[in-house]
C-alpha cells in the first residue's frame, strides 16, 4: 500500500523526522493530551499522513484532532495560536490499489 511506502520513506530520515503512528501508540483510543501537545510544541512542521475513508481521516486522527487541538491552546482569545509559526501539511491518498 502506498502510505506503508510513505512510512518506510520517511523512516530513512529519522535524523530529521519524527514519525508518529497513532494506532501504535493509543490501540485503546485512550490519548494522553498533553503528550500530545507537547509533541506538537516541539515540532516546527507537522504532516499528516493518511488514508482517505469515507470522504474522512481515520477515526482516531478525528478524535486526535478533536482532543488535541483545543480551544485555549491551539485557539482562541487566550489561546497560544499553536500553529502560527508552524507549518502543517496533509499526504492523503485515496483508493491507490498500489
Amino acid at each position: 500500500r502506498i502510505n506503508k511506502v510513505w512510512v518506510e520513506k520517511a523512516a530513512s530520515y529519522s535524523n530529521e523526522i519524527t514519525i508518529h503512528d497513532l494506532y501504535r501508540e493509543y490501540p485503546d483510543f485512550i490519548i494522553n493530551v498533553k503528550r500530545e501537545q507537547e509533541l506538537v510544541e516541539n515540532h516546527d512542521n507537522i504532516i499528516f499522513q493518511f488514508p482517505l475513508y469515507w470522504y474522512s481521516s481515520p477515526s482516531l486522527l478525528k478524535k486526535w484532532i478533536d482532543e488535541v487541538i483545543i480551544y485555549g491552546w491551539a485557539y482562541g482569545s487566550k489561546g497560544k495560536r499553536i500553529f502560527y509559526n508552524r507549518k502543517l501539511g496533509l499526504a492523503i491518498s485515496a483508493g491507490v490499489k498500489k
